[in-house]
């Protein structure tokens, strides 16, 4: 299945890319809000050869290299979501960095009301406020 943006189907992200803000909905009209980070970033170890170059003992003993994650295949990592069969995987906004990647889904979340309607599957607004606390 594959992510829509803007009713077209998204083969590859726009640059500079941090992530992304989805929607999925599943057969029995449930939807989810979250986010998704297009890139992860690991720290990769020199090993004896490199650090043999490098003339200067101050310098990282490491090098951050980046690949791309697997948005394309996701489909979500709540548990309520398990067991679900999903219908599409919508992308809602894309996002240049992390800070407005969290703030897009919070901001998504709070204009959809998703701790007081039933239809959304989403528990918890960024771990603050959840939906058993909410009147």
């Amino acid at each position: 299945m594959d992510w829509i943006y803007k009713d077209n189907i998204v083969d590859n992200l726009p640059m500079n890319t941090f992530g992304f803000v989805y929607l999925l909905t599943f057969t029995d009209g449930s939807l989810y809000i979250g986010k998704k980070q297009a890139y992860s970033y690991t720290k990769k170890y020199l090993g004896k050869k490199e650090l043999a170059l490098q003339t200067d003992k101050r310098l990282k003993n490491y090098k951050t290299v980046m690949t791309e994650s697997n948005w394309r295949k996701y489909t979500g990592s709540c548990k309520e979501t398990e067991g679900k069969v999903l219908v599409s995987k919508e992308i809602l906004n894309f996002y240049p960095d992390k800070i407005n990647t969290t703030y897009g889904e919070i901001e998504e979340m709070i204009k959809r009301d998703v701790l007081r309607d039933d239809r959304y599957l989403n528990g918890n607004i960024g771990g603050v406020y959840f939906r058993n606390k909410i009147l």
